[in-house]
């Protein structure tokens, strides 16, 4: 419990100390947050008609006003003259639009725009007599208001106001939007991360006991478990990745559940097996890459101690469920989309890009990007945000000797741990999630990103102190009986 407090207390603060860190509100968002509680906030308005979100400052509402034409000095001081709004922020650097004529072929051509610029046509006001006398003032000196979002300032970027992030599944930005509701600021959009990322050394105990109670005795079990979250302590993935509003926090959380459900049934009943796919699932349905765990699971239903057609069955039974019914899942979590954008619109953008999107390369500039390997070593971390009070880049490089340490071991002692049911199904996990990123890796996918590791983290290192304590238990023994025979 002392321990839980204090990793809770730690990200509280590392959240206090972000969002207090100075900058306009436009630059609040902390590395990837930009994308995700923007687009979780863009979902609450444009799919579920939420536009009047509290950020709890001020005593107006405010709104980021979307714009017609770059916003300049005329504009905010006409708009600050009505009475009606505050100009809180009005330094968004705008696009403004140019065209140019493409030919496709001999016989057709089009022309498109081409935007000159990144930043977002906006201003950010706090509203005190609603937004028409606003609209009227603006539209009376040229500019039109063509949208507006409450809550929290938007980022300057081109289009964020349309961005719902479709390349990922919905069910973390509807997680963060929940949060949103609670109030649109920095220190509450981070609270579902600081809660799964606080309940993952929870768990990372709870699975470690489990395992620990089968090698050695109850009491040292439960001292020898507390390896698991204070080893997870060093690893700084959990205080950079899990103090910030994206989506990886949850995604280990799900697959810490559904290792537990995997270590502690494996296949002993259907109902069970229907569970842990779930949990699986929904790790998918937070990012595809929570499938990563499909392969290891299938695996086990291959490798349990049964008959032959009995490990067969199981099995392939396990995939056909995943194949059925995380669609299921997939689909409903999504109709708000393709209710809105309707079917074709959804599984082009959804799916199809999608696809490409996770195995090609995103981007050839920006953050630094790593590849598996780098993790294991430590390399090529990525930046998360920039210290106000020391002025040095805060890293995402997680805890590689962990990682490699378990990795190595897992594979050196597996002949002896794949006899062993529970080491077996962590091992397999671990294997799985890591062949999963090597395969995208492998196949095109050269824009992958230290923070990652977060998923696997825990896992690697419940792995580690559970083959720890299983070899050291064994030579005992080994020691103990050869000095019994002689």
């Amino acid at each position: 419990m002392i321990l839980l407090c204090f990793v809770a207390y730690r990200l509280v603060y590392i959240d206090l100390h972000l969002s207090l860190s100075p900058g306009s509100y436009r630059e609040s968002y902390v590395s990837d947050e930009v994308w995700y509680v923007t687009s979780a906030r863009n979902i609450l308005v444009k799919l579920f008609g939420v536009n009047t979100l509290n950020t709890w400052l001020g005593d107006g509402l405010r709104c980021t006003l979307i714009l017609g034409g770059r916003p300049n000095e005329t504009l905010v001081n006409e708009l600050c003259g009505t009475g009606s709004c505050r100009i809180l922020d009005s330094g968004y650097t705008g696009v403004e639009y140019t065209y140019a004529t493409v030919t496709w072929d001999e016989s057709s051509s089009t022309t498109i725009p081409v935007p000159l610029g990144s930043g977002l046509n906006a201003v950010y006001v706090e509203l005190y007599d609603g937004l028409e006398p606003v609209a009227e003032k603006a539209g009376s000196i040229g500019y039109n208001i063509t949208g507006y979002i409450c809550g929290w300032a938007l980022p300057d970027k081109n289009r964020i106001n349309e961005y719902l992030n479709l390349e990922h599944p919905p069910l973390g930005k509807y997680i963060i939007g929940l949060s949103l509701l609670l109030g649109d600021n920095p220190f509450t959009w981070r609270l579902p991360s600081i809660i799964s990322t606080t309940l993952l050394f929870l768990l990372g105990y709870t699975v470690a006991l489990y395992i620990l109670r089968g090698i050695t005795s109850e009491p040292l079990a439960r001292l020898l478990a507390l390896a698991t979250p204070l080893l997870m302590l060093t690893d700084n993935s959990y205080f950079t990745v899990g103090a910030l509003a994206m989506l990886d926090s949850f995604l280990a959380l799900f697959t810490l559940l559904g290792l537990y459900m995997l270590v502690k049934h494996g296949y002993a009943s259907l109902g069970r097996r229907v569970a842990r796919m779930l949990i699986f699932s929904l790790a998918g349905c937070v990012k595809a890459s929570g499938l990563f765990a499909v392969p290891g699971d299938f695996i086990e239903g291959l490798l349990n101690k049964r008959d032959a057609l009995t490990r067969v069955r199981n099995g392939f039974s396990q995939l056909l469920l995943y194949f059925t019914i995380y669609p299921l899942i997939l689909l409903v979590l999504s109709y708000p989309f393709i209710n809105a954008m309707g079917w074709s619109a959804w599984f082009k953008t959804s799916i199809e890009a999608s696809i490409r999107w996770h195995t090609g390369v995103k981007t050839t500039s920006g953050p630094i990007t790593s590849s598996p390997l780098d993790w294991m070593l430590g390399s090529n971390s990525f930046y998360m945000w920039l210290d106000a009070s020391t002025g040095e880049l805060v890293r995402c490089s997680g805890q590689p000797i962990i990682y490699l340490t378990a990795l190595i071991a897992g594979l050196v002692f597996s002949p002896w741990i794949i006899e062993q049911d529970v080491l077996r199904r962590v091992l397999l996990l671990y294997l799985s999630i890591l062949s999963g990123y090597t395969f995208l890796y492998l196949v095109g996918n050269k824009s992958l990103y230290s923070f990652y590791i977060i998923h696997f983290a825990p896992v690697s290192t419940i792995l580690l102190v559970s083959i720890t304590v299983y070899m050291l238990k064994s030579t005992y023994s080994w020691l103990g009986k050869r000095r019994d025979e002689g």
